[in-house]
């Protein structure tokens, strides 16, 4: 789990428990990492690795919630502000890009680009991209699809697009002309679609989905 993406988890569930900061009773700190915690990143992750991070910090929490290391855990986190809840030192992720691609290469390059300012997923199936999709806490997020060696079929993405959330954005890499215009029909005039082409490097692509998020 990247830093983006913990403080984002972070930030929705202190959000979620009307929190301003974390609870250093132990019981308190306890029933959140079990509760607020614990659903918010089962909501984004999924419920396996939602356990997996509260398996792992129950141990610790006795350490977090003693008062001698009450200023170590505080420091994470800024003071609260009039308008919001605090934001942790790393700055807030951009919006959710979700990449599909067979290649490691490009998906690795791209994934690791995106991953510092704002949630990058991979998807290996159409499944776990609309999982993906829905599970998603942000409005509309970026799907990059490599059409040069798709790990998802360009043509199901099209046909299931009514279901994406509304303003959604389908980036089409290495798409032929008559691909893209095959995807845009299915798609019911829903659904924005970018067509790259094959010889666009990865960072080039990360810097359309940035754009696309409205960096």
């Amino acid at each position: 789990m990247t830093p983006n993406i913990a403080a984002k988890l972070l930030e929705g569930a202190l959000r979620s428990a009307l929190m301003p900061a974390l609870p250093t009773d132990r019981d308190e700190l306890t029933r959140f990492v079990q509760g607020p915690l614990f659903a918010s990143i089962a909501g984004m992750l999924g419920e396996d690795e939602a356990s997996m991070v509260v398996d792992g910090l129950m141990p610790i929490l006795p350490r977090i919630s003693d008062p001698s290391e009450h200023s170590q855990v505080r420091a994470t986190i800024k003071p609260t502000r009039s308008d919001e809840f605090p934001r942790t030192e790393i700055g807030e992720p951009l919006g959710v890009a979700i990449v599909a691609s067979a290649n490691v290469g490009r998906r690795g390059g791209l994934l690791r680009d995106l991953g510092r300012d704002c949630i990058a997923l991979e998807a290996d199936d159409l499944m776990a991209l609309f999982d993906q999709v829905h599970a998603s806490v942000v409005a509309h997020p970026v799907l990059v699809l490599d059409c040069m060696s798709p790990s998802v079929n360009p043509i199901s993405v099209a046909t299931l697009v009514p279901d994406l959330p509304q303003g959604s954005s389908i980036v089409l890499w290495g798409a032929s002309a008559a691909l893209e215009q095959e995807v845009v029909a299915l798609g019911q005039g829903q659904g924005r679609f970018i067509r790259c082409e094959s010889n666009v490097s990865p960072n080039d692509v990360a810097s359309l989905v940035r754009a696309l998020l409205g960096n």
